[in-house]
């Protein structure tokens, strides 16, 4: 893999804001600095080596967090088990039952540190599959940079990893005939559901973005905030504010937030299976995962070496004889409350979600790469064999200075494949006539949303 200088386009500001990127500066809140998180001045070149070992890392990690669900489903019950994960027990109750009907999975994103370069493997970091964002920056932005500075210009002998806008639509009719079959009966509409809280416009945009693929798989769907959301108790029945049903819907809020709030026990209660991502990914979006990997694959090259940390350990400051070590929260975003220590404890208060925290040695220890080069990222949608074409660098939604910045990639066949058309994706065509039509419509949607938030603000 290599970081290869580029040239950024003309006017590539604007150009990213008018295709839905419209919340690419972000100030930190503790300094107040502002900065870009997308960066033109280079991109990353992998071969197709990189992309199988990535790929094939990427599908082997999701299985394995499918057992730990499961080991955490059972374990996380047990009386006295360090394996708390801080959330109701009808909310852990719900979530087994979701595991269990194997509810479908839209889609989800690893959080991977690789360099290509010296000889380690890929190894996860973390694995978001409840409220991933960086959809738009993956399967827009970067492949609307790669048309306007390789396929324009004529540049031959390089594509970009990046199928998941085809997936996610593939993905959407794999929901909507899974649904058909359970009910009887199809959605006459799916619901997509945001949060105003988000003043950045990301979760907006993220939400009206997969919302526009719902319907390019020709899905009814309409966009609504969470707190319009209600429940007819008469029917036991979730509404929306115009008093309509949910039939189907999909939400960019954390579960592990929704099962403190007024209708969780409800939700818990009626245990629906129409709701995306689907409860059991509250088993995914704790950082008890990455302990329960390694309880349950000791030494795994791709993983790193992580406990759990109750208080008390906390309190004795025992840190397992490792003096380089991380202290992670359970449930956390942004990269809030997490502290790196090396040669003396770490500390942060206890959180309301179970209190507990994560002792997570090795991030330290990992290669440390150059703040333009931020860890891997592949999404995938659902469990699909093309879902995982998408190597999206940087952007753990941390998008803080020292968290490095977003880069585009594009994908170097080995020299064996030939170049030109024999490049190594069979689908890109397909892919460049999918996109020609939906672009127009996409850019129109990102036109007017933006247009929308400039108003609120």
């Amino acid at each position: 893999m290599q970081r290869v200088p580029s040239s950024p386009r003309p006017g590539w500001r604007d150009t990213i804001a008018h295709q839905g990127l419209v919340f690419s500066e972000t100030t930190d809140p503790a300094t107040g600095i502002s900065t870009s998180y997308w960066n033109e001045f280079a991109c990353y070149e992998l071969t197709m080596d990189e992309v199988d070992l990535l790929e094939r890392t990427s599908e082997n990690l999701h299985m394995m967090a499918k057992d730990a669900a499961g080991f955490l489903a059972e374990e996380s019950l047990k009386p006295g088990s360090p394996f708390n994960l801080g959330i109701p027990r009808e909310a852990i109750e719900y979530a087994t039952v979701s595991l269990d009907r194997d509810d479908p999975s839209l889609y989800s994103r690893f959080d991977l540190i690789y360099s290509g370069n010296d000889g380690r493997p890929p190894r996860m970091l973390e694995y978001n599959a409840d409220t991933p964002t960086g959809l738009v920056e993956a399967a827009l932005i970067q492949w609307y940079w790669h048309e306007d500075v390789h396929l324009k210009a004529g540049v031959t002998g390089i594509d970009q990893w990046n199928g998941i806008h085809e997936e996610l639509i593939a993905q959407w009719g794999r929901i909507d005939d899974h649904l058909g079959r359970l009910h009887g009966l199809r959605p006459h509409m799916y619901h997509f559901a945001y949060t105003d809280a988000d003043d950045s416009g990301e979760d907006l945009m993220t939400t009206g973005y997969l919302m526009d693929t719902a319907i390019q798989a020709g899905l009814t769907s309409t966009l609504v905030e969470m707190k319009q959301l209600g429940l007819d108790r008469e029917t036991a029945r979730f509404t929306d504010g115009k008093n309509r049903h949910l039939e189907a819907i999909f939400k960019l809020y954390p579960w592990e937030e929704m099962m403190f709030e007024e209708f969780g026990p409800a939700i818990c209660a009626l245990k629906p299976d129409y709701w995306f991502q689907p409860a059991w990914t509250m088993f995914l979006s704790t950082k008890a995962l990455s302990a329960a990997l390694w309880h349950l694959y000791p030494n795994h090259p791709n993983l790193i070496p992580t406990y759990m940390y109750p208080d008390e350990a906390r309190a004795r400051h025992d840190t397992m004889g490792m003096s380089e070590y991380a202290i992670k929260p359970l449930h956390a975003r942004e990269g809030r409350e997490h502290r790196a220590a090396r040669g003396g404890p770490a500390h942060r208060p206890a959180r309301r979600l179970g209190h507990r925290g994560l002792c997570h040695p090795g991030v330290l220890q990992a290669p440390r790469l150059h703040r333009l080069r931020p860890p891997a990222q592949p999404p995938g949608p659902g469990h699909m064999d093309g879902g995982r074409r998408v190597l999206r660098p940087g952007h753990p939604r941390v998008r803080r200075p020292h968290h490095g910045l977003l880069l585009p990639v594009r994908a170097q066949p080995d020299p064996p494949l030939g170049a030109g058309e024999q490049c190594w994706h069979p689908g890109r065509r397909r892919r460049r006539a999918l996109r020609a039509r939906a672009g127009a419509r996409a850019q129109a949607r990102a036109i007017r949303v933006a247009a929308r938030l400039a108003a609120r603000a």
